[in-house]
């Protein structure tokens, strides 16, 4: 059944003549809340049916009038059992009836008014719905700009959108070529050729042609009147040739400034050798401690500097370039003097990420935003970290599990130890330029990542990234609705990848890591607590130990990996396999002196 609802605006004065018009002859049936069809709370059972229009005509007019066709013409009477459209979307949800398709002429007109449409104009529209989107000082015009804007800008879309996408559509539609927007139009030059315009932000002229063809009346002798069904998919599609429109970052030139990958003043000789170390900032075979060494321990400002500047984080984040840097000052403090969990960890899994997106092409299935996001969520993913686990913790009762319930503890930590130090000092806070919307989207997304890289939850991960990845194949335009599954998964991967670099670095992490371990062990008996597994530094078997984590943990999540992206098969599976054989060479030939020892 076609759905045709109109938008009563929310200053009109209806008239009781124009109440006596709507027929309200069936009363409504129960549906769940929140589902298309559904009208405010206010119109709940509770109210007997044959007094809600009496009782609150101005909220009865907003809901039953949303569902009136505006297509009648004046002095159209209902036709005897006919059947009403579904009501338009609501957000307060309750219930829905059928209602009569009749709108009184000065509905139309006042409505018409409002949208500067003609009586007749059919937007379809439910005013709950987009309350907070609308803006009264507005026309619906450039509110259907503003909204259309922000759907390709954000790079995914949400469950309001639909509503958006009906609104921006309808407007468009009834407006004529002379009102639409003048990104979407195309415009003579000189020579009489149509000269055409990209949206904003430089999405592509690929995306700019399908929104000119199915957002606007302009004449296209191929384009054919969709579904609205049909607008959704191919506002799905622009956002995907949006993200294959913002190239992967060019590697550092040869004649780049200081200033392009050192956030600190440096004499030319050190930064020279800098240069040299993040000349393979892109590489698998990079190593993180090369770095520490040449930048005195400044590993998290370089590495963060040069990845967020080539990324575009500061227009990402709209702030200046002093802000990033105080950032990155306050995020390399915060890294503690573990020997595992520190800010040369931070660095490495910084770079990892950065080679998945560019080298391994993970940014081809993402949006800016959420290339921007991983990166952050990789830099700060261990903050605050105390050299503790999670079940440490636990055991020990400590003031960080008290805190946050014995769930993902040290994560949980981290997100929370970084959002509350932005609030608190804004010469570090790179959110604070940023729209409320898309704050809100960077929140989300690093919250649900840092919650993903507690290793208690890595069989689950890797189930439901298994299942996702056989649905969705390497299609990227297939993953746009799990995008979050994607980047959740690559973090999770690069956190757990030291055991999958080359042997050099590889064991310099295996020694860091279980000297953490032993530490932890050695507090454990002090406070008479069980010791952890690999805790115990007089019986754990450091070379078995590797065995089973590469195994069972790295080489499998890696391999899955490289079922998406080939360049994970061609670089970090083989390392992995070599440094597990590395380990078993070890332990046989342990066991073998074990051996020649009892005889």
């Amino acid at each position: 059944m076609a759905r045709s609802p109109g938008w009563v605006a929310p200053d009109l004065q209806v008239e009781q003549e124009d109440l006596d018009a709507l027929d309200t002859r069936s009363p409504p049936m129960r549906r769940k809340s929140g589902r298309r069809g559904s009208l405010p709370a206010v119109m709940s059972h509770s109210v007997p049916w044959e007094h809600r229009r009496r009782s609150s005509p101005d909220v009865w007019m907003s809901a039953r009038a949303a569902s009136c066709s505006p297509h009648l013409e004046a002095g159209d009477r209902p036709v005897a059992g006919s059947q009403a459209p579904l009501v338009g979307r609501g957000t307060a949800g309750g219930v829905r009836g059928p209602v009569s398709p009749i709108m009184s002429p000065a509905i139309r007109r006042k409505r018409a008014q409002w949208l500067g449409t003609s009586a007749d104009g059919d937007i379809d529209l439910d005013l709950e719905t987009l309350r907070d989107y609308i803006k009264d000082d507005l026309t619906p015009l450039q509110n259907a700009e503003n909204m259309l804007k922000h759907i390709v800008e954000s790079g995914r879309l949400a469950d309001i959108d639909e509503a958006v996408c009906r609104f921006v559509s309808n407007v468009l539609k009834h407006r004529g070529e002379a009102s639409i927007p003048g990104w979407l139009r195309q415009s003579s030059d000189g020579g009489g050729a149509h000269k055409k315009h990209s949206l904003p932000g430089e999405v592509g002229e690929e995306v700019s042609e399908w929104l000119r063809t199915e957002f606007s009346p302009l004449p296209n002798k191929d384009a054919t009147k969709g579904s609205f069904k049909g607008k959704v998919q191919g506002i799905l599609f622009a956002l995907r040739l949006k993200r294959t429109c913002v190239p992967p970052p060019p590697p550092l030139s040869e004649n780049c400034a200081p200033s392009d990958f050192i956030p600190f003043e440096i004499s030319a000789e050190r930064a020279a050798v800098i240069h040299d170390v993040m000349d393979k900032v892109d590489d698998w075979d990079f190593d993180v401690f090369e770095l520490r060494d040449a930048s005195g321990g400044r590993e998290v400002e370089v590495m963060g500097w040069t990845v967020f500047r080539r990324w575009g984080a500061l227009d990402e984040f709209s702030v200046d370039e002093d802000v990033l840097k105080n950032f990155l000052k306050f995020v390399a403090d915060g890294y503690s003097q573990n020997p595992y969990h520190n800010g040369t960890h931070a660095a490495d899994i910084l770079q990892t990420t950065n080679f998945m997106l560019k080298t391994a092409g993970v940014s081809q299935f993402l949006s800016t935003s959420e290339c921007i996001s991983i990166l952050l969520s990789a830099l700060v993913h261990d903050l605050g970290h105390d050299g503790l686990s999670n079940n440490f913790h636990k055991n020990s009762m400590s003031e960080r599990a008290l805190r946050f319930n014995d769930q993902s503890i040290q994560e949980n930590y981290h997100a929370a130890h970084l959002l509350t130090s932005l609030c608190a000092d804004k010469s570090i806070n790179i959110f604070q330029n940023m729209p409320k919307k898309k704050l809100a989207l960077h929140r989300s997304m690093l919250i649900e990542m840092l919650l993903l890289t507690d290793m208690s939850k890595h069989f689950s991960t890797v189930d439901d990234f298994r299942g996702v990845l056989e649905t969705n194949g390497r299609d990227p335009e297939a993953w746009s609705n799990d995008t979050l599954k994607l980047i959740g998964y690559v973090l999770h991967a690069c956190d757990i990848s030291a055991q999958s670099k080359q042997e050099k670095c590889a064991l310099k992490w295996c020694h860091m890591c279980h000297e953490e371990f032993f530490n932890q062990g050695d507090k454990e008996k002090e406070l008479s607590l069980p010791v952890s597994p690999c805790c115990d530094r007089e019986s754990t078997d450091i070379n078995l130990s590797q065995v089973g984590f590469i195994r069972i943990i790295v080489l499998p999540t890696f391999q899955m990996l490289g079922q998406l992206l080939p360049v994970v098969n061609e670089h970090c599976v083989p390392c992995a396999e070599a440094n597990l054989e590395y380990y078993q060479k070890l332990v046989q030939e342990q066991e073998e002196r074990e051996g020649l020892d009892e005889k």
